[in-house]
């Protein structure tokens, strides 16, 4: 038994030296790293949520929609430089999308209506809205890198910061209707796919419009790798994004105009996320 573990000692020795001379009579000059995961958007809701709450939304399903909205997917492509073999310089791109939706069921409210004869007649006013929203996110920038190998193992540790540039783009449909009778066997769930229709409504209005802007962002990081060779390695990353977008272009139809959404909801929209990623890693 002693003389197969002091085999197996000696061999781990022999290939994590032969790694490391490798590495050193072969330094590499150039990075490359693929990466990807769920991203997590950290800005405060509460009081979109309490919006749509007071407007007769259940807690629940505001909750369900933005929580949708929050979890989207990432991925990662960024190439370095290495100017020095711990340090270097290059590009990164990020990628994010996310999508959620949101519908009341049915809200009845009585309403008090002034008839042309002066008398006020209580309705019965009968809503139902329905929203749908995707959501994507560029982001292009120039990055610093720097990575530290933990002595006598085949891990290294690696953070960057880069700072760039940001494009967003969301889509958005909502579909609202109301009536003063209340009556579930007059409605239709065929106005088109995944929105329902009122058949004869006192009033329906369909929204659909493509939200774009650009902006400045920032993402900084950390990760731990492992060479499988001297030329590949995985590992585990995680990021920080930081973004707000104020100036947007809104276009419905054929019709498209500037503002700000400081103008639009009062405050920047905050674009700020974490990405816990999975990477694989290439030297050359």
């Amino acid at each position: 038994m002693k003389k197969y573990f002091f085999i197996y000692l000696l061999a781990s020795c022999l290939l994590n030296n032969g790694f490391s001379q490798t590495a050193e009579n072969n330094p590499s000059h150039w990075r490359l790293n693929l990466s990807g995961g769920l991203g997590y958007l950290t800005a405060s809701t509460a009081g979109e949520e309490q919006d749509l709450i007071d407007f007769g939304f259940s807690s629940q399903d505001v909750k369900d929609a933005y929580n949708d909205l929050k979890w989207g997917w990432q991925g990662n492509a960024d190439i370095y430089y290495l100017f020095h073999k711990n340090f270097g310089v290059g590009l990164k791109y990020t990628f994010f999308a996310n999508k959620g939706k949101l519908s009341t069921g049915f809200i009845t409210e009585d309403v008090p209506i002034v008839t042309s004869d002066g008398s006020i007649r209580i309705y019965d006013v009968a809503h139902y809205y329905y929203s749908k929203e995707k959501d994507k996110l560029h982001y292009i920038g120039p990055s610093f890198f720097a990575q530290i190998p933990i002595t006598n193992t085949r891990f290294r540790i690696s953070a960057l910061v880069s700072l760039g540039y940001v494009r967003y783009k969301s889509n958005y449909e909502g579909f609202f209707a109301s009536r003063t009778t209340f009556d579930s066997n007059n409605i239709s769930w065929n106005y088109f796919p995944s929105i329902p229709e009122y058949t004869s409504p006192e009033r329906i209005s369909i929204m659909q419009f493509v939200l774009t802007g650009n902006t400045l962002g920032m993402d900084a990081g950390a990760g731990i790798e492992y060479a499988l060779t001297s030329h590949i390695a995985v590992g585990l990353d995680l990021n920080y994004f930081y973004s707000k977008l104020n100036k947007v272009t809104i276009k419905q139809g054929k019709v498209a105009y500037d503002t700000t959404l400081e103008e639009l909801n009062g405050k920047k929209a905050d674009l700020s996320r974490l990405d816990p990623s999975l990477s694989i890693k290439f030297y050359w």
